[in-house]
């Protein structure tokens, strides 16, 4: 270092490009295990609460919750989540294993005819935990039923006065699948108003849904660019410094 011998004002430069770049790890990407969720598609989540509101708790078949609460719980703020599930043919998205819990209601003709499909939102056994009610509206008992949904003992969802007339601010499909976090619903009279075709009141379960890890393999996690499945779907993202596959240690993955 140079001797100043007198004040005044000295430029000095210095050669950074020898320096490497330390990238943030704020923005992690995971790939992985959930119990619900979209599957490969990249979701964001920004907190832990919001990652149990969307892909669920832990599960005992992957770790991907355990290391989303630790990086939340270690400062992370911004996480992209690729839920995965096995495929028999990893570059055919149609070959998907997992299947949503479902339930077909029938209506109060006196031959009765299935009127209302109700899956759960996302593929998974969760689906399974899930049932609903039919009730009469209270506003208009003629015409309109009130739907409530269930997760096991817990009322989740409350939908009143609805209606299976495409024309109505009311109507079944719009309300409820604008809103739901839990199910999404199908109108099978969909071209056919009638009194008769609304849901016979009682409460059911749904039903069959599937986790689809029976099979999973290392290609479940890596994926298919041209589909964009598993490690690929976060091609569509442009933020990810990190990216990991929770508990699993296999080379092909790594």
């Amino acid at each position: 270092m140079p001797n100043y011998l007198s004040p005044g004002i000295y430029p000095r430069e210095i050669d950074f490009s020898f320096y490497v770049k330390q990238l943030s790890t704020s923005a992690c990407g995971m790939v992985g295990i959930a119990e619900r969720g979209p599957l490969n598609v990249p979701t964001l989540v920004t907190s832990w609460d919001q990652f149990l509101r969307t892909f669920g708790g832990y599960s005992a078949d992957g770790y991907l919750a355990y290391a989303a609460r630790a990086f939340f719980d270690n400062g992370g703020s911004i996480l992209w989540v690729v839920r995965i599930a096995h495929y028999t043919d990893i570059t055919d998205p149609t070959t998907l294993t997992a299947v949503a819990s479902t339930l077909t209601l029938v209506d109060r003709a006196p031959t009765p005819a299935e009127t209302l499909q109700i899956d759960a939102s996302s593929p998974g056994a969760w689906g399974d935990r899930l049932s609903v009610t039919i009730q009469d509206s209270q506003r208009n008992p003629d015409t309109a039923f009130t739907l409530l949904v269930y997760d096991g003992d817990t009322l989740v969802e409350v939908f009143p006065d609805l209606s299976l007339d495409e024309a109505s601010a009311n109507y079944v499909e719009k309300v409820v699948n604008g809103r739901s976090d839990v199910i999404v619903v199908t109108d099978l009279f969909s071209d056919t108003v009638a009194p008769g075709n609304r849901p016979a009141t009682g409460t059911w379960a749904l039903a069959d849904g599937d986790n689809g890890l029976t099979a999973m393999a290392d290609a479940d996690y890596t994926g298919d660019a041209s589909a964009h499945l598993g490690l690929y779907a976060f091609d569509r993202v442009d933020t990810v410094n990190l990216v990991g596959a929770p508990g699993v240690t296999t080379p092909t993955v790594i």
